[in-house]
């Protein structure tokens, strides 16, 4: 499937926000960054304990996790429900 092909989306606000920043896949800072862990150590620290709800994985050749980011996305959507707020991504 082609990367730039339309999304199916729940909050397109929201996907749409960490598309742009990110693309099709955060690393461990992104991670760390969007999902408020202290430090890399403790992103993999909670994926050892088997505490991070949407699949994470390594990449041949690059050293750290690695998540889709659409993924990311929906899982904060279903865990965090926000309020239908005006999107801003993008502009």
């Amino acid at each position: 499937m082609d990367s730039t092909s339309t999304r199916p989306t729940s909050n397109p606000c929201l996907e749409d926000r960490l598309w742009a920043d990110y693309g099709p896949l955060m690393d461990g800072k992104s991670l760390c960054r969007t999902l408020h862990f202290k430090s890399i150590n403790a992103l993999n620290v909670a994926h050892t304990q088997g505490r991070l709800p949407f699949p994470v994985f390594n990449l041949e050749g690059r050293r750290g996790l690695f998540a889709r980011t659409l993924e990311v996305a929906r899982w904060l959507e279903s865990a965090t429900p926000l309020p239908d707020l005006p999107c801003t991504a993008g502009k």
